[in-house]
Order: structure tokens, then sequence, then C-alpha cells
């Protein structure tokens, strides 16, 4: 059943920098038992960025440990506007709290927009 759906992250990117979702959102993240990641990517710089996302845990919202049963793969902006969308981050309810890393790992940049769809047995928040 889904629990909720919340943009994450909405900023312009660029490569060599990790990007975190919005902190006031760990406590929602970590609420879900599977999460499903859409990534809108715009205007990417001349040179093709590529885009991985991560997934880490926490149950005390400070010390962080990357959730190694997410597979994060990464994929190419290579449009004017890109779609990015990942289902296999069903990790199962494990920590109180979760984030999302965007990685650029080629060098350049783009606006990225991120929405998570969190699901759950538990119902409806």
């Amino acid at each position: 059943m889904r629990m909720f759906n919340q943009v994450v992250f909405d900023q312009n990117v660029f490569s060599g920098t990790d990007y975190y979702s919005d902190p006031q959102y760990n406590a929602l993240l970590g609420s879900a038992e599977s999460m499903v990641v859409h990534a809108v990517t715009e205007n990417p710089s001349a040179s093709v960025p590529t885009l991985a996302i991560f997934v880490q845990r926490s149950n005390d919202n400070r010390n962080w440990v990357e959730d190694a049963t997410a597979t994060h793969a990464a994929a190419a902006v290579s449009s004017s506007v890109g779609s990015y969308v990942d289902t296999s981050f069903a990790t199962g309810a494990k920590s109180a709290y979760a984030r999302l890393i965007f990685k650029i790992t080629v060098q350049g940049n783009c606006r990225l927009r991120s929405t998570v769809c969190g699901r759950g047995e538990q119902g409806g928040m």
C-alpha cells in the first residue's frame, strides 16, 4: 500500500559532489518498507553526466551506513529532459531513518528533481 509520495530533492547538481535528499524527510523515508525513486533531470551540460543513486540508513539520524541490499544503478543523463526510475530499493524496514545520495559520476551538471513513493503494509500516513 502506498504510504507517501514526496519530492525529496530539487536543485542543480555538479560532478564531484555528493548530494543528499532533504534531511526533513529522513524519518519519512525510513518509514517505508520499499521505495520507488523517480529522478528527473533537465538541461544537462555539454558533456553527458551519469547519475547514481544510493540509500543510507541510520537509527540516530547522525551515523549513516549504506544499505548493502539496495541496488544502485547509474543512468546516463542523455537528453534535455531525462527520467530515471528505480524500483529496486525494496529494502524492508531496517532503520528509523533513511536518506538518498545522488552522485554525478561523469564530468558535467544538470538540474535534478527526485520524487520517492514509499510503500509498506502499515497503511497510509
